[in-house]
C-alpha cells in the first residue's frame, strides 16, 4: 500500500517536476544573438502552414489549376501521396520566364497593388504554394502554353534548384510531380498518420474543390487505381458530386433552395429533416466556390430548421454563397478556410429565409418521391406518379358516394377553428366544395392507436397521430404568437393542486409573467405544490397533469424559460408536444378524417417539430410487388 500511495504521488506531480525541470534548463541556456534565418530554413517553417500533409499539397495544385482555367484535372499518387503526387492539367500553362518566377516565395499573378487584397476572386493569391512544396520534397514542373510549341521543365529538391529551365516534350497545361515528401524532415514526416487516414484527408480535399466546380472534370488515381471520376456538367453536377459522398439517396431526399439580396446570392440543396445525425463532412459550405468552414453559416443554416428541428443535428446541406470580394476577408486563416464578412446580419437571414421557404414549399407531391416518406423508394423501387386530377376525380367520387368515412358532422373545421379540437371535423359542404386532391386520402382505422391508416388513389399511407397534431399544434401556437404574443388559456373552475419538486417550485415561482405568456397562471402554495387558475386552451387537465408529474423529471418548458426570448420557438414546440394527441389515445374515423385535412392545410405538414415524418406512403404497385401479384 506504501509503495503504492508513493508512486501515486510521484505520478500526480510528475507533469510539475518536467515543467520545472524544462523552465530550469531554458533559464541556463547563453543568450543567443537575433539574426535573420538561413533562406532554407524559413521556407521549411513557412512549409508548415501550408504543407501540413499530403492533402495539402493536393488542394494548392488543384486550386492552382482551377486559378489556370483547366477543364480537366487529374491527380495520381503512390502511397497515400507520401512516395508520390501528380497532377495534370489543360490550363493555359506557363512560358520559361513564369515556371522561374512560379518556385519563388510571394511570387503570384492574383495581385499586383495592397488594393488588390479587397478583391481576391482566386483561390490562390499569396505565391507561397510552389516555394513551400519544393521546400520538402522533389519538385518537378513541366509546362507549356497553348500557343507555344515545346514545353518547359524546372526540378528543384529540398528548395534548391538543381537544373536550368529546359525544354521538354508536353502536352499544352501543367504537370506537376511531388516525390518524397519530407525527404529532408524525417520529423514531419513521423507525424504523419497512416495511408488509410492519409488517404482519407486527400479523397476529402479533392472531393471539396470537385463538387464547388462542376464545369470541370476531374480523376483521382491510387497506385494506378480510379477511385473516382467526374465528368465536367452543368450546375446540376455539385448535387450529383455531394451524393458521391454522402450517398445516392441524397438525389432524390433533398430540396433545392435559393435566394438573394443586393450584395450576396446563394443556393444550394438540403437534406429533408428526417434525414438528422450527418458529419460534419457532409455538411459542406462554399463560398465564391471556396470551401470554408464558418459557424455564422452553420447557425444560419440551424435557424433555417428551427420550425421544424430544434436539436444540436442537422441533416446533410450544400450551401453556395456568391459575395462581392469587396464584402468578404479571405486572408484571415494559413489554409484559407476561414472567411470574415463585412455584413454577416444580411448574410446571416439570407441564408435563413432561402431555406425556411424552400422547406415550406416541399409538398406532398415532392416528398412522395423522397425516401423520408415513401416505404417504397426505401425498398429501391419507383413508385407510380401522383396523379392530381385522378386523385381529385377519385375524391370527388369518395364524398358522394361515403360521406360517412370522411366527414364529422358536427362542425366545420375552418382555419379558426382551435387545433386540439380534432373532434370537431369537416363539414360535408366543406369537404365536398374543397379545391384540390385530399392528400392523405381516407382514414380506415388506427393500428395500436398510434397510427392511422388512409388511403389515396395510389396507395396507402401511415400517418403518426402525435406528430401530425403535435404540427398542427404548433403552427397554431406560432401564429397565436406572432399575432398577440401572448397563448390563449382557459380558467379552471377550480384551482388544479399539482405536486411538483421544491426546485420546480422556485423555477414556477420566479417565471411567473413568462408563464403567463404562455397561458399558465400559477401560484405556489406550498413548498412542493402549486396551484393552477388557467392554462393554454390547447391543454387538457390530463396533459396539464402529465406534463408536471413527480415523474416528469426533466421539464423542457420550465428549462426554456431562462432565456424566454430566444427559445419560445423550443418552448411553444414542447407546449405542442404536450398539447397533442398520445400513443394508445383511441379516436374515432371522423376524427382521422379530420386530423387528415388539417395537416394537408398546415405548413411545414411533413414533419414534427422534432425532424420526424409525419406519414410515409407505399404505392399500389409496390403492394403488387410485395405479394407477387401478376407474376
Amino acid at each position: 500500500m506504501k509503495i503504492r500511495a508513493t508512486l501515486k504521488s510521484f505520478l500526480v506531480a510528475f507533469p510539475s517536476i518536467l515543467l520545472f525541470n524544462v523552465l530550469r534548463s531554458l533559464q541556463n541556456l547563453d543568450p543567443m544573438p537575433i539574426r535573420i534565418l538561413p533562406k532554407h530554413v524559413a521556407n521549411q517553417i513557412a512549409a508548415g502552414e501550408v504543407v501540413e500533409r499530403p492533402a495539402s499539397i493536393i488542394k494548392e495544385l488543384v486550386e492552382n489549376s482551377i486559378d489556370s482555367g483547366a477543364k480537366s484535372i487529374t491527380v495520381k499518387m503512390l502511397s497515400s501521396g507520401i512516395s508520390r503526387i501528380t497532377v495534370l492539367d489543360d490550363g493555359i500553362g506557363m512560358d520559361a520566364g513564369d515556371l522561374e518566377m512560379s518556385i519563388k516565395r510571394h511570387a503570384t499573378s492574383k495581385l499586383n497593388t495592397l488594393t488588390d487584397l479587397d478583391h481576391i476572386a482566386s483561390l490562390g493569391f499569396r505565391g507561397e504554394a510552389l516555394a513551400s512544396i519544393a521546400s520538402v520534397s522533389k519538385l518537378v514542373i513541366t509546362s507549356r502554353k497553348k500557343a507555344s510549341n515545346t514545353a518547359n521543365k524546372i526540378e528543384v529538391h529540398g528548395g534548391t534548384l538543381v537544373s536550368k529551365i529546359n525544354p521538354a516534350a508536353g502536352n499544352y497545361g501543367t504537370f506537376v510531380s511531388v516525390s518524397e515528401l519530407f525527404y529532408n524532415t524525417p520529423a514531419r514526416k513521423k507525424f504523419l498518420k497512416s495511408m488509410a487516414t492519409e488517404m482519407r484527408h486527400i479523397k476529402m480535399a479533392l472531393l471539396r474543390l470537385a463538387i464547388s466546380n462542376p464545369y470541370i472534370s476531374f480523376q483521382l488515381f491510387r497506385n494506378d487505381k480510379l477511385i473516382f471520376s467526374f465528368k465536367a456538367g452543368e450546375l446540376e453536377e455539385c448535387r450529383n458530386r455531394f451524393a458521391f459522398l454522402v450517398g445516392e439517396e441524397f438525389l432524390n431526399n433533398s430540396i433545392y433552395f435559393e435566394g438573394g439580396t443586393k450584395n450576396a446570392d446563394v443556393f444550394g440543396w438540403i437534406s429533408r429533416p428526417t434525414v438528422s445525425g450527418s458529419t460534419a463532412a457532409h455538411q459542406m459550405r462554399f463560398i465564391n466556390s471556396r470551401y470554408v468552414r464558418d459557424r455564422m453559416v452553420d447557425m444560419a443554416v440551424r435557424l433555417g430548421f428551427r420550425d421544424i428541428m430544434f436539436g444540436n443535428r442537422l441533416p446533410p446541406y450544400l450551401i453556395y454563397l456568391s459575395i462581392s470580394p469587396s464584402f468578404m476577408d479571405v486572408n484571415v486563416h494559413p489554409s484559407k478556410e476561414e472567411v470574415r464578412f463585412a455584413n454577416p446580419d444580411e448574410i446571416r437571414d439570407l441564408i435563413k429565409r432561402s431555406i425556411q421557404k424552400a422547406l415550406s414549399l416541399d409538398g406532398f407531391e415532392n416528398q412522395l418521391q423522397s425516401q423520408s416518406f415513401n416505404v417504397g423508394l426505401l425498398q429501391k423501387s419507383t413508385p407510380k406518379s401522383y396523379d392530381i386530377a385522378k386523385d381529385r376525380q377519385h375524391n370527388e367520387a369518395l364524398t358522394k358516394g361515403n360521406t360517412e368515412l370522411l366527414i364529422d358532422p358536427l362542425k366545420s373545421a375552418r382555419p379558426e377553428t382551435k387545433a386540439g379540437q380534432l373532434s370537431e371535423g369537416l363539414a360535408e359542404k366543406d369537404l365536398i366544395n374543397q379545391q384540390g386532391p385530399l392528400d392523405l386520402g381516407a382514414a380506415i382505422g388506427q393500428v395500436h392507436d398510434i397510427f392511422i391508416i388512409s388511403q389515396n388513389p395510389n396507395g396507402i399511407i401511415i400517418v403518426d397521430m402525435h406528430a401530425a397534431h403535435e404540427r398542427i399544434n404548433y403552427e397554431q401556437l406560432k401564429m397565436e404568437w406572432e399575432e398577440n404574443k401572448k397563448i390563449a388559456s382557459q380558467i379552471t373552475l377550480v384551482p388544479l393542486i399539482i405536486k411538483v419538486s421544491e426546485e420546480e417550485a422556485e423555477t414556477i415561482e420566479k417565471t411567473r409573467p413568462q408563464l403567463e405568456l404562455l397561458g399558465f397562471e400559477m401560484i405556489r402554495c406550498g413548498e412542493n405544490r402549486i396551484a393552477v387558475h388557467s392554462y393554454p386552451l390547447l391543454l387538457k387537465e390530463k396533459n396539464l397533469e402529465e406534463m408536471f408529474s413527480p415523474v416528469n423529471s426533466d421539464l423542457p418548458i420550465l428549462n426554456n424559460l431562462e432565456r424566454f426570448e430566444e427559445e419560445i420557438e423550443k418552448t411553444l414546440a414542447n407546449l405542442a408536444c404536450k398539447s397533442s394527441l398520445k400513443a394508445y389515445d383511441k379516436i374515432s374515423v371522423k376524427a382521422m378524417n379530420a386530423l387528415l385535412r388539417r395537416i394537408e392545410n398546415t405548413k411545414n405538414s411533413g414533419y414534427c417539430s422534432h425532424g420526424r415524418p409525419v406519414w410515409r406512403f407505399m404505392s399500389i404497385s409496390e403492394l403488387d410487388k410485395i405479394f407477387m401479384r401478376g407474376r
